[in-house]
């Protein structure tokens, strides 16, 4: 590796192969994926060779580029010969300003001459490091790319990061002859279908698009004027770079003047190249080293044909539903057991490439023994694999990119070829893939016969499965290559495993000194197997084709010729005997269990079955919605699998890092999980470990670790609607279970030094009602806006205005909460004793006093001409300014979603309003994929924001930007339940499944059918484009991708919604309550729900007005109820749970009938 610096404080770090690794200015990092010594990032240089059919090229720096490389202390000398070309690249940094330079020196030795160009990628980032490699999907979101035209330069690309700060880091690239060609986005270099070592397909074409394209790969690209070369003629170009750590006005033409600046200085002037093998030069190394191949980027993917009919009903079972079709290609179908079959060809259609994450465990509370990993169908069997903290604990590292522009990450695994050149191919896009709820299988159908891998997770054990089949064809060796991420930062750092071999296994430790060592100095990992299995186990020399170790963290275990070999993944990086002390909670546990307090094999074996058995539907099969309800009863156990990742391995596909609780996502989807199940003990659980992260002040953070490891105090801050959640939980925990039992319970709060002494839970509820209280609007009893609401991306520009905001949204909330904590209270204080008794009550008249107070506020301040605000903004002297109104002047919205559906949810609006606030859903917020956040996207001026923050500062248009978030739309869902628009509930449903999405939403794009998506995402190439051709998205003319995976609070949201909104039915306390929302088209719907952990089928009957039950016979008996009350519709009624219990069989199934009027 090299380095160089330069006195104007830029920092360049090579690879031996002369491709950059690292890029920074202080702090910055300014390059997105650094490289290693395997592969190159996709920054780097292209040569190429145009012609009449397109162009040829070759990347002139990186392992196997074939360029030989010397130093000197400006940094790399790059030279070598192709196709008869003979070229020189050399860098340097300038002294004078924070720039960079990159000169290309191509001599022909060719007869003829030839047409050539050269294209420069360079990935910039403009970020602390730490947070790109947090996520660097995120970080692209706000990275503005213009392209700014120059008399010296041509067209050169500025980028500003955006991302709300106290400074705006920007940078200009340019070409130092003259560029005429760019590029933003990865997307515009390699295609959707990238394969892992494939050349990007889009150098093949003259040109760059020269089209801006904002998406989550940002990559400046820029193309130099292409030269006419003559034998034996010397042409020379280059490309430049500059930076400027706070820019704070846009980019526009008069940041000319810095591509001047950079013109002018010295470095930029072609230098006559050093001789690479020149032993005399000053400053150069005296030998020039030939870049050194990896197998990862001299070894071909492995050559895949579609698997045809008859090898995939031989494979996956002849059963399919809801196949998905191209024509007569056959993308998908969902087998018989429970697996969701994908072929190369529906891969090669989705933007978004099919991945799972996987965890081990039985116990729905946290289990610090839990290992998680993440399979990706195009050839990564495990990657990102922790233990406990999701994030912190890693053992392997992850694919960072699902563009496929790294191929060493992960788990990967080579298959012995003596047809390639190096030996192997590599396992990585197969022919198809079978995803399950704990396990994936990939199957490589090739000229040579066919090849199974299976990854697994099972639950009854904390340990990670991998397997290789020879299904047909001779044996064959594999090569395992495992990426170790043990050193803290993901497994980029040179830092060798420490490995300890056995016949059995080889266990891997980390280095001494490093952040995992620190934080477990005895812990380690383990592969194992079974004697014999492996020939030879080493580290990363078997990687490169010299034998050479470059010291990089890998476990490498190569097989001899076999048909069959399997390894196992265990950790120890938890003490074990810290793991004994946790106390878990199981599936159908009514109280706490220790964790030496095993379920046994059978309930084990039977996790995911449990949870996926749990709620079911089975549609009347003339109905015209039976293959909606049948998509929608298959969605299910992917969406409860999904919540529970949420819940217990808080990552997702594209959001890899996290591992702590949002405050407000732990009240909402685990909540919703957890009640839909009927797990009320792990629910107690969760409400304590929430109120364990409650401030002394009151209130709570954004959010908090939950595993007590992880603990480090301080009272950290919140957006203004953060309050609210816990308290909700709270009640509405209470409004299930009655359980008096919390309440002598002594729960710390968090200060500033830490922990504090335990209070009694209702000590946290006084506090969260005295913040409430000090927290309102002043003169108001409307909460303050603070940081912020639901909508992260509505945080005012101005912090000024914060205290002065309110939103109507969180308004609702409140009420919503209060309430709800009120009616709880009081129904649970009949049974507290004296004190305890007095206080319940006192909190819950104050919780409706103030409840009543913001419902009246905000029908008086918040609504303007029969239409509820977003947000009034509050002045000096009186005046309330009404934002995301009609009369709105300042933001550019006029409708906003959250601030009606949450008031009909919670009935704060009179039926008239209800009906006129749903039609203006209809008019101005509703379109072919669900309710949206506004009705248009938010103003964006280049970066500089006026009033919002993330809304006027990203320049990807999806997830909030895009204003289709989810789970927004499953509370427009939730509202239709309580006004009883049963059609439409079912229809909205409907819209987040993504099973059969393309024939419900014609212009949403195929995508991967197993896993809950946060947004619908239309495909605008910016916000300019969005902003100008918003209607085409309402119109159903512009194309919909589907947004970030698993991660989320909606699929808990989802869950509840179907067994309490659709199927109706709640346990509240000492009666259970039914109160179906149904179409009339389901009359006969059969469903199954568990009920005091029994699973209950229910059948309904259902009348034209799918609403209302009017009879209710159990196991036979007529059942006797009472009416609930619902100001908009007829109202469900409520059941003694007395008897329900009476008229439960003791064996066999039991059957509830309801009529629906």
């Amino acid at each position: 590796m090299g380095c160089v610096s330069s006195p104007s404080g830029i920092r360049a770090e090579f690879t031996t192969s002369g491709v950059l690794r690292r890029l920074d200015v202080g702090d910055r990092s300014l390059l997105m994926y650094p490289a290693d010594e395997l592969e190159a990032g996709p920054a780097n240089l292209y040569l190429r060779i145009r012609g009449d059919a397109g162009a040829e090229s070759l990347a002139l720096t990186g392992p196997g580029s074939g360029s030989t490389v010397s130093w000197t202390s400006d940094g790399p000398i790059i030279n070598g010969t192709w196709r008869d070309l003979e070229y020189t690249v050399t860098f340097r940094l300038a002294d004078a300003v924070t720039a960079w330079y990159w000169h290309v020196s191509v001599k022909s030795l060719r007869s003829g001459p030839t047409e050539i160009d050269v294209v420069y990628a360079q990935d910039l980032a403009l970020a602390p490091y730490r947070d790109l490699r947090a996520c660097e999907y995120y970080v692209s979101q706000y990275l503005d790319l213009t392209p700014v035209e120059t008399s010296a330069a041509g067209t050169a690309l500025a980028v500003r990061q955006n991302m709300p700060g106290p400074t705006v880091p920007w940078a200009i690239v340019g070409c130092l002859t003259e560029g005429v060609g760019w590029g933003t986005d990865a997307l515009q270099l390699v295609g959707r279908a990238h394969h892992a070592g494939a050349q990007p397909i889009r150098l093949s074409a003259l040109d760059l698009p020269s089209t801006r394209f904002q998406h989550e790969h940002t990559l400046a690209l820029l193309q130099a004027r292409s030269m006419q070369v003559a034998g034996g003629e010397t042409v020379n170009t280059g490309f430049f770079g500059t930076y400027q750590p706070d820019h704070p006005a846009a980019t526009s033409t008069a940041d000319r003047a810095v591509v001047d600046e950079a013109l002018a200085q010295p470095e930029a002037l072609p230098e006559a190249p050093v001789a690479a093998n020149r032993d005399t030069a000053e400053d150069v190394s005296p030998v020039a080293k030939v870049s050194p191949a990896s197998l990862f980027t001299s070894s071909p993917a492995l050559a895949c044909t579609p698997l045809n009919d008859d090898q995939l009903v031989e494979l996956a079972g002849e059963g399919r539903q809801h196949a998905e079709w191209d024509g007569e290609t056959l993308l998908s179908f969902f087998a018989d057991d429970g697996s969701h079959v994908v072929t190369s060809a529906k891969q090669a259609a989705v933007l978004r490439t099919h991945g799972h994450v996987m965890r081990t465990g039985t116990a729905l509370v946290p289990d610090e023994g839990s290992l998680t990993t993440t399979a990706w169908m195009a050839g990564t069997f495990h990657s990102q694999v922790t233990e406990g903290h999701v994030s912190l604990n890693r053992m392997l590292s992850t694919r960072r990119s699902y563009l496929g522009l790294r191929a060493a990450q992960g788990l990967r695994v080579f298959v012995e070829s003596p047809d390639a050149a190096s030996g192997w191919t590599l396992l990585d896009e197969p022919s198809a893939w079978a995803v399950g709820l704990d396990s994936c299988r990939w199957w490589y159908s090739h000229d040579g016969g066919l090849i199974e891998v299976a990854s697994t997770a099972h639950a009854q054990s904390h340990e990670l499965g991998l397997s290789i089949r020879v299904l047909s064809g001779a044996a064959v060796g594999f090569m395992i290559c495992a990426h170790v991420a043990l050193g803290g930062d993901d497994g980029q750092d040179p830092e060798p495993p420490l490995l300890e071999h056995d016949d059995h296994g080889v266990t891997v430790r980390p280095v001494v000194g490093s952040e995992i060592a620190t934080r477990f100095p005895d812990g380690s990992f383990r592969f194992s197997w079974t004697p014999g299995t492996i020939d030879q186990e080493c580290r990363d020399e078997v990687l490169f084709l010299d034998g050479q170790s470059r010291d990089l963290p890998w476990v490498t275990m190569r097989t001899t010729a076999t048909t069959y070999v399997r390894l196992a993944l265990t950790s120890d990086l938890i003490p074990t005997a810290d793991l004994a002390k946790q106390v878990l909670v199981g599936v159908g546990d009514t109280s706490e269990t220790t964790a030496g307090l095993d379920l046994d094999s059978t309930a084990q074996s039977q996790f995911w079955d449990g949870i996926s058995g749990s709620v079911r539907l089975r549609p009347p099969a003339d109905s015209p919605l039976a293959t909606e309800v049948s998509r929608l009863d298959s969605i299910l156990p992917w969406f409860a699998h999904d919540a529970l990742v949420h819940y217990l391995s808080p990552r997702g596909l594209e959001q890899s890092t996290g591992g702590a609780w949002g405050t407000r996502d732990a009240c909402q989807g685990p909540v919703g999980l957890l009640i839909a199940l009927g797990q009320t003990a792990a629910l107690r659980d969760l409400i304590l470990r929430v109120y364990r992260a409650q401030n002394a002040r009151g209130d709570w953070p954004q959010a908090f670790d939950f595993y007590p490891r992880e603990f480090r105090g301080g009272q950290g801050d919140s957006h203004g609607d953060v309050v609210f959640w816990p308290v909700l939980a709270l009640g509405e925990y209470l409004a299930v279970t009655g359980d008096v039992s919390l309440f002598a319970e002594r729960i710390p709060f968090v200060d500033d030094d830490g922990a504090t002494a335990g209070e009694p839970m209702l000590e946290h509820v006084r506090r969260a009602l005295a913040k409430i209280v000090a927290s309102a609007v002043p003169g108001s009893p409307l909460p303050a806006y603070g940081h912020g609401d639901w909508n992260d991306s509505l945080q005012p520009a101005d912090p000024k205005l914060a205290a002065r905001l309110a939103s109507t949204w969180t308004a609702t909330l409140q009420v919503q909460a209060l309430r709800t904590l009120a009616g709880s209270l009081r129904t649970v204080s009949s049974r507290l004793d004296g004190q305890d008794a007095a206080e319940a009550i006192e909190y819950a008249d104050q919780s409706e006093r103030i409840a009543a107070e913001t419902a009246e506020a905000m029908h008086t301040l918040l609504m303007r001409d029969g239409v509820l605000a977003g947000y009034g903004l509050f002045g000096d002297d009186g005046s309330i300014e009404h934002l995301v109104h009609p009369s709105d002047e300042r933001t550019g919205l006029k409708y906003g979603l959250l601030q009606i559906i949450h008031a009909i949810s919670g009935d704060l609006l009179s039926p008239s309003e209800a009906r006129e606030h749903l039609d203006v859903i209809d008019a101005h917020l509703l379109g072919p994929d669900g309710a949206r956040l506004f009705d248009r996207p938010a103003r964006y001026h280049g970066g500089p924001m006026e009033v919002f923050q993330r809304a006027e500062a990203s320049t990807f248009f999806g997830r909030e930007i895009g204003i289709m978030y989810t789970h927004a739309h499953l509370r427009y869902a939730e509202a239709l339940a309580r006004h009883g628009d049963a059609e439409r509930l079912l229809e909205a449903l409907a819209l987040v499944n993504p099973i059969g999405v393309t024939e419900r939403v014609p212009n949403a794009r195929p995508r991967q059918s197993t896993c809950y998506y946060s947004s619908s995402d239309a495909t605008f190439a910016d916000r300019y484009e969005a902003a100008e051709h918003y209607g085409d998205v309402m119109a159903g003319t512009m194309p919909l991708e589907g947004g970030w995976r698993v991660y989320s609070s909606g699929p808990g949201i989802f869950l509840r919604l179907v067994v309490e909104c659709l199927l109706g039915v709640r346990r509240r306390g000492d009666v259970l309550e039914i109160d179906p929302v149904l179409a009339p088209a389901l009359d006969g719907l059969q469903a199954t729900v568990p009920v005091d952990g029994i699973p209950l089928d229910l059948t309904f009957h259902v009348g034209d007005r799918g609403v209302g039950p009017v009879s209710l016979v159990l196991n036979g008996i007529v059942l006797q109820s009472s009416p609930l009350s619902n100001p908009y519709r007829a109202a469900g009624v409520a059941i003694d749970m007395a008897q329900v219990r009476s008229g439960m069989n003791v064996t066999g199934r039991n059957h509830l009938e309801i009529q629906v009027s």
